[in-house]
């Protein structure tokens, strides 16, 4: 299994408003990145439909890099640091 090395992409989830989105962004930046997903921020607060839709944004973010990184085919692997809505959660090596 291969595991990514620099990850190129990263899920940033923000709360803005009554809100909680979720932007695929540059590891360094939220500049242009688009916004993939929106959540009430009433669901985010229950930590079951919360974690359910970070999984989810995982595996969208899953097909994203399989689709730009054909070569790895499904047999690679990612490691993920989950932090606040306010910090976002990104993918690391």
């Amino acid at each position: 299994m291969t595991t990514i090395k620099q990850p190129f992409v990263r899920i940033a989830l923000r709360q803005e408003g009554a809100y909680w989105h979720c932007y695929f962004a540059p590891m360094d930046t939220l500049e242009e990145a688009p916004l993939i997903a929106t959540l009430h921020i009433r669901h985010a607060e229950d930590p079951v439909r919360k974690q359910q839709f970070i999984e989810l944004m995982q595996g969208c973010l899953r097909d994203f890099i399989r689709a730009r990184r054909p070569e790895l085919g499904d047999d690679f692997e990612l490691e993920w640091d989950t932090l606040d809505a306010d910090e976002g959660t990104k993918a690391k090596s």
